[in-house]
């Protein structure tokens, strides 16, 4: 995604995945879908349409039955791109030097990009009904600063942000995501009469559950998860008024990668055989094992409350919560080689 980034994976051993491979994985899934978006659907069109004009079109479908199914191959096939770049850009603005140069170098690209894909996909320059998707990404990115912003102000009160700004965030954090339904085709199937009582609902949802979180964590957490909710609901209301590709869904799907985080991955058989993870290990326990032998395994359980999402940690997420934890843990651990492709984000290893 950007050239100030380090590898978002760190090269593995046999069977394991290196960032650039996996950047490459996406631009094949993305280039394919064009493909199918462009060209295929395009010959799929005239060539109906001269059928219909002839009145062969049942016979035509027939005979191109193949590219039908191509074509909705090749288009499942390119929906792999937008998940896996959201994960390169979550994992780089968590690991560039320079966010701002990462943002400013993302929307030069989107408006480069902008004019070849009017071309590709709708056949002139301009069109103001649809945008490509690196400004999806744009928005994304923009909600991930904000996140970033008001976790740091929040625990710098000489920094901190006026008191009705604060107290304004109360309430556009639970009426901006209720804005954002209407915005959206997410109600689209429904009448009138049900999208008005399922946004009240919404309203209704969302005005509970912060008075319940306010009563658990404070008036002054409360403000920082509202001002959160109102970055993310602007971006996402952003992303649905220009029409960028994936949309307003697309930008929660780079805020959920962001607040995510990967302990360890690899090959199955060396998860299930060797964990290494503190917190593998206490999900691997508590699955039923039907064998008798393993009855009297031991069971790891998880203690403690989960990490605050608005109050993330910087070093290990899971710290709070596991056995072992030590001082080292306060400090950010990167995924790190264990062998034969098993990669694990533990000081322990």
């Amino acid at each position: 995604m950007e050239n100030t980034q380090k590898e978002t994976i760190r090269p593995a051993g046999k069977g394991g995945l290196s960032g650039s491979t996996i950047k490459i994985i996406a631009v094949i899934a993305m280039l394919i879908d064009h493909a199918a978006a462009t060209v295929l659907i395009r010959y799929l069109i005239s060539g109906i349409q001269t059928a219909q004009a002839a009145g062969t079109a049942l016979a035509w479908e027939q005979e191109h039955t193949i590219l039908y199914s191509a074509y909705y191959l090749m288009r499942d096939i390119g929906r792999l791109g937008f998940p896996i770049f959201c994960f390169l850009l979550a994992e780089g603005f968590q690991r560039t030097k320079n966010v701002k140069k990462y943002a400013l170098r993302l929307g030069m690209f989107a408006l480069i990009s902008e004019i070849p894909f009017n071309l590709a996909i709708c056949g002139q320059a301009s069109n103001l009904e649809y945008q490509n998707v690196y400004f999806t990404l744009l928005l994304g990115l923009l909600a991930l600063c904000a996140f970033v912003f008001f976790e740091k102000v929040s625990k710098e009160p000489e920094k901190d942000l006026p008191a009705p700004l604060r107290m304004a965030f109360l309430a556009t954090g639970a009426i901006l995501p209720v804005i954002y339904l209407p915005i959206s085709d997410l109600l689209d199937p429904l009448a009138f009469e049900n999208r008005v009582l399922l946004c009240t609902l919404a309203a209704g949802a969302a005005v509970t559950g912060y008075f319940f979180y306010g009563m658990r964590w404070g008036l002054r957490r409360l403000q920082t998860v509202c001002a959160d909710m109102t970055a993310l609901a602007l971006c996402m209301i952003a992303a649905e008024l220009l029409r960028t590709d994936y949309a307003g869904m697309g930008v929660l799907t780079i805020a959920v990668m962001y607040l995510g985080q990967c302990v360890e991955f690899g090959p199955k058989e060396q998860i299930f055989n060797r964990p290494l993870h503190p917190y593998t290990r206490s999900l691997l326990s508590a699955i039923p094992i039907p064998s008798a032998e393993e009855r009297e395994r031991k069971v790891e359980l998880i203690r403690g409350e989960i990490t605050s999402a608005v109050d993330l940690p910087e070093g290990c997420r899971f710290a709070s919560r596991c056995p072992h934890a030590s001082s080292a843990c306060k400090e950010k651990v990167l995924l790190h080689d264990a062998g034969e492709g098993h990669q694990v984000a533990c000081v322990l290893q």
